[in-house]
């Protein structure tokens, strides 16, 4: 799942808990938007010590390897 379904569902939770008529319904809601808060933190943990580590599966990464990769088999040789 993306991070924009779980923002979606969150929001979503969120709006259901303020328009919720009974207590308990409102409790099931607010309980749904913590499960997608705390799962929205974890993608973002991941994500920031990716970028830290300098995740081998960055696009600047592949697009080097790419290019090494390109260059070693013979392309980019004038003549």
């Amino acid at each position: 799942m993306s991070i924009e379904y779980y923002t979606r569902r969150l929001k979503a939770s969120l709006a259901a808990a303020d328009a919720a008529a009974e207590s308990t319904s409102r409790v099931a809601h607010e309980g749904l938007a913590k499960a997608y808060r705390r799962l929205l933190d974890g993608l973002f943990g991941q994500l920031a010590d990716a970028k830290r580590k300098g995740s081998p599966h960055s696009r600047e990464t592949q697009l080097g390897d790419a290019l090494a990769e390109w260059e070693n088999e013979g392309g980019g040789r004038s003549g």
